[in-house]
C-alpha cells in the first residue's frame, strides 16, 4: 500500500514538471523571415532572425561566414537591433544578413539556431527561389557580347581638389621649414623703421598759428582758447630754438631767460603779449578784438625774427633705420606654437590628398 503511494507521488512530480518545461520555453520566441521569397539572379535579399526573450538573456546568434545555405552567399552582416517590451521586463534582437545567389535554383534555408542563456533555440525554415533574368533568343538586341574597356575622360574639375591641397602642402611645408629655421637659429628680429626729420621749431609753432588763422581764434568769443594756443605756439617755438624748457616755465621766467640773450626792447611786445595771456587765463580778463591781432601780430614777427633758417642741403632727409631686438621668450612660444600648426596642416593636406587620389583612382 505504501509502494504505491509513493508511486502515485513520483508519477505526479514527473507529471508536473514535464508541464512546466513547455511553460518555460514559451518565454524564447524565435523567427526568421525573408523580405523577399523570389529574385533574380544577382538580386540581393534580407534574411532577418528575430528573437524574443526575457532582459537580461544572453543570446549567440549565428555567425555565417561566407554562405548560409549552398549557393546563397552571404553580402553582409547588419548589427543586432534590440527593442524593450513590457516596460523593459521583455526585448526583441533582430539579427539581419544581406544574402545573394548568382545561380537560378530553389533554396531551403534550415531553421536558424539562436542560444539563449547556453540553451539552443531554432526558427521556422524558410524557402528562396532564384531566378534567371528571361531572354528572348529570338531578339538580337538582348544578347551583347562584354564590352571594351572605356577610356575615362581627362576632366580638369576632377583634379582640382588635389591640386589645390597640394599647392597648400607646399606653402605649408615651405614655411613650417623657415620658421623652423628661424626659431632654431634665433635670429634677432630685424624691424626698419621709417624716419621723417622732425621740423624746425618754427615750422612747428607756424603750423599751430595756421590753424588759430583757420579756426579764426582771434576774433572768437573764447579768449582763453585764443591765447592758450597762441602761448602754446610761443612756448613749442622757444624750447626748440633757445634749448629750454619752455613748456614747463612760467611767462615769466621764459621773457627773463630770453632777456640772457636778447635785448629787453626786441623782447618788449612778447612780454606784452605773455602778460595779457595770463590776464585773461587768471584774472576773466577780456582783451578788445583788435588787441588780440596785434598780439598775433607780435608772436610772428618775434618768430620771424629769432627763427634760424637751415638750408636744404644740410637738413635731415627721410631715412630708414634697421633695429635689431632679441627675441623674448614670449615670442618664441609664439614661433613655436606657428610651427607646430603650419606642421599639422601639412599632415592634414596629405591625408586630404591621399583621400582624394583614392577616390579618383579606386
Amino acid at each position: 500500500m505504501v509502494n504505491r503511494m509513493i508511486l502515485r507521488r513520483v508519477m505526479i512530480a514527473a507529471l508536473m514538471i514535464v508541464a512546466v518545461i513547455p511553460l518555460c520555453s514559451q518565454n524564447v520566441v524565435v523567427e526568421s523571415r525573408l523580405d523577399s521569397v523570389e529574385m533574380y539572379v544577382g538580386s540581393q535579399a534580407m534574411l532577418t532572425v528575430e528573437t524574443t526573450v526575457d532582459s537580461g538573456a544572453e543570446l549567440v546568434f549565428p555567425e555565417y561566414r561566407d554562405t548560409v545555405v549552398a549557393g546563397l552567399e552571404v553580402i553582409d552582416r547588419l548589427k543586432p537591433d534590440t527593442v524593450t517590451l513590457n516596460e523593459g521586463k521583455r526585448m526583441t534582437v533582430r539579427h539581419s544578413y544581406m544574402v545573394a545567389a548568382f545561380d537560378s535554383a530553389f533554396f531551403h534555408i534550415p531553421g536558424l539556431k539562436v542560444m539563449v542563456d547556453g540553451r539552443e533555440y531554432e526558427s521556422n525554415d524558410l524557402v528562396l527561389r532564384v531566378y534567371h533574368f528571361p531572354i528572348d533568343n529570338a531578339d538580337p538586341d538582348m544578347l551583347r557580347g562584354i564590352k571594351d574597356i572605356a577610356d575615362v575622360p581627362f576632366v580638369v574639375t576632377d583634379w582640382l581638389p588635389m591640386a589645390a591641397y597640394l599647392l597648400l602642402l607646399v606653402l605649408f611645408a615651405v614655411a613650417a621649414l623657415f620658421l623652423f629655421m628661424r626659431y632654431r637659429d634665433n635670429k634677432p628680429i630685424i624691424r626698419i623703421v621709417h624716419v621723417e626729420p622732425q621740423p624746425l621749431p618754427h615750422e612747428r609753432a607756424g603750423h599751430i598759428i595756421d590753424n588759430i588763422r583757420a579756426r579764426d581764434l582771434q576774433h572768437s568769443s573764447d579768449a582763453k582758447q585764443y591765447y592758450t594756443a597762441l602761448t602754446e605756439a610761443l612756448r613749442v617755438y622757444i624750447a626748440g630754438r633757445f634749448g629750454f624748457n619752455a613748456m614747463e616755465m612760467t611767462s615769466s621766467e621764459i621773457v627773463d631767460k630770453l632777456m640772457e640773450t636778447n635785448d629787453r626792447e626786441s623782447l618788449k611786445h612778447l612780454q606784452s603779449l605773455f602778460t595779457v595771456a595770463d590776464l585773461v587765463k587768471f584774472a576773466k580778463y577780456v582783451p578788445m578784438l583788435d588787441e588780440n591781432d596785434a598780439n598775433l601780430l607780435s608772436a610772428v614777427a618775434f618768430i620771424n625774427k629769432t627763427k634760424q633758417e637751415v638750408p636744404d642741403a644740410e637738413r635731415e632727409k627721410p631715412h630708414d633705420v634697421v633695429i635689431e631686438e632679441p627675441r623674448s621668450k614670449r615670442q618664441k612660444r609664439i614661433l613655436l606654437a606657428v610651427i607646430i600648426l603650419a606642421a599639422a596642416a601639412c599632415i592634414a593636406f596629405v591625408m586630404l590628398s591621399a583621400m582624394e587620389i583614392k577616390e579618383m583612382l579606386f
